[in-house]
């Protein structure tokens, strides 16, 4: 702007008039607003790219631990009424027969524990996976309203 001043303070300096020079001042411009604009979008793109890659992981977590959760606790509730079974049987047992009944009940106190424990940390890993996914929800959310913005444009 300070140049286009200059330039019409000195009139036919070098052969330039003023709408000539606030010609070149705006033709850069817009050439200055369409290279932004195609790096914005390839930005934009990235950032898309980055949400579903980080959307795919979130939900390939999700669905390991699901199944070996399951898997686990599916193991645990056999080997626990196995050992109620077991119990049962063993106070039909003679007198004699050694004292297996309280070796089970210190291995089913031992699952229960393992089964609590196992049920807290699943507990623990969905909530982190919660909160990963309220934070891509907000992400999601900002690239529609980019999208759009970049629609208006």
């Amino acid at each position: 702007m300070a140049a286009a001043a200059a330039l019409s303070r000195s009139r036919g300096v070098a052969g330039v008039s003023t709408t000539k020079g606030l010609f070149v001042v705006f033709t850069l411009l817009c050439l200055f607003c369409l290279s932004s604009s195609r790096i914005y979008k390839k930005e934009l793109h990235q950032l898309v790219e980055t949400y579903h890659r980080a959307q795919q992981n979130v939900d390939r977590v999700k669905e390991n631990h699901m199944l070996r959760m399951g898997a686990i606790s599916d193991k645990i509730k056999n080997n626990m009424d196995s050992l109620a079974s077991m119990k049962k049987h063993l106070s039909d047992s003679p007198r004699d027969f050694p004292p297996f009944e309280k070796y089970i009940g210190s291995i089913q106190d031992y699952m229960q524990e393992t089964k609590d424990y196992m049920d807290g940390e699943s507990e623990a890993l969905f909530a982190e996976i919660k909160h990963h996914e309220e934070e891509l929800l907000k992400i999601k959310k900002l690239i529609q309203a980019l999208q759009e913005y970049e629609a208006e444009l």
